[in-house]
């Protein structure tokens, strides 16, 4: 078949033009409204034609997560091994930032962020960091999976948060005082779970969370970490054996 002029025209179909266009995708339909149908359609083109770049839909949507990585400003790593904490600071802002800017895609984040090369330099960065500040790599790792887990959480609450306030104009409970007087409780916190205090609430959890690493002593992975309830429990002694009958 000969190119068309339309074909000429329109601008080269490429891996990086078919997750950009997939994004948007998202952003505006949610991810239920992706499908190679339809984005085909918005980039001028046959459905099948988007296989000869991803041969199946799950590598797209990590291209989008490839899309949504490369979103995040890297600050460069603390040279002194003591930057440790701010840098860790403004890189889970950034993240969780993402959550604003695509609540309907942050989700593919928590479910496919190791299935990315993207993902893998975003965990090398962390290390880095985290290695050069003296901590093991046990530590570091736990330390990456508790702010990313703390992160993730924080980033999907807001993004539920968002959608739910376009119904109900800001609130999280709609009026929680007069709806259900049997929880006063709720009718309390009701003002601060609201979306203006998300921001307010996400810092006084990283906050904690940072405090706490910084009491770690470094370099102490060798170790099994075992919480302070169950080490009594391992340490007691075994009861002695009676003799039978």
């Amino acid at each position: 078949m000969e190119p068309t002029s339309d074909d000429a025209r329109r601008p080269r179909l490429t891996r990086e033009r078919i997750a950009e266009e997939a994004l948007r995708l998202i952003d505006q339909d949610g991810l239920e409204g992706l499908s190679t149908r339809r984005l085909g359609a918005r980039l001028g083109v046959e459905a099948m034609a988007l296989y000869h770049h991803f041969p199946a839909k799950g590598a797209l949507l990590d291209a989008v997560v490839e899309r949504l990585i490369a979103e995040i400003p890297m600050p460069n790593c603390p040279r002194d091994g003591e930057g440790w904490s701010p840098w860790l600071r403004q890189v889970a802002g950034e993240y969780r930032a993402l959550a604003l800017r695509h609540p309907e895609a942050f989700v593919l984040l928590a479910g496919r962020r190791f299935n990315a090369r993207a993902s893998f330099a975003f965990l090398e960065a962390n290390a880095q960091v985290l290695l050069g500040a003296g901590f093991s790599a046990r530590q570091a790792a736990w330390i990456f999976r508790a702010v990313g887990g703390f992160v993730n959480g924080a980033g999907l609450a807001l993004a539920a948060t968002l959608r739910q306030a376009r119904e109900t104009e800001g609130a999280l409970i709609a009026d929680p005082a007069a709806r259900m007087p049997e929880f006063p409780g709720v009718a309390a916190l009701a003002p601060h779970l609201a979306i203006g205090a998300l921001d307010e609430a996400f810092d006084f959890g990283l906050d904690l969370l940072l405090a706490g690493i910084a009491r770690l002593p470094r370099g102490h992975g060798g170790r099994r970490h075992v919480p302070p309830g169950r080490r009594r429990r391992e340490t007691r002694k075994a009861p002695a054996l009676r003799p039978g009958p």
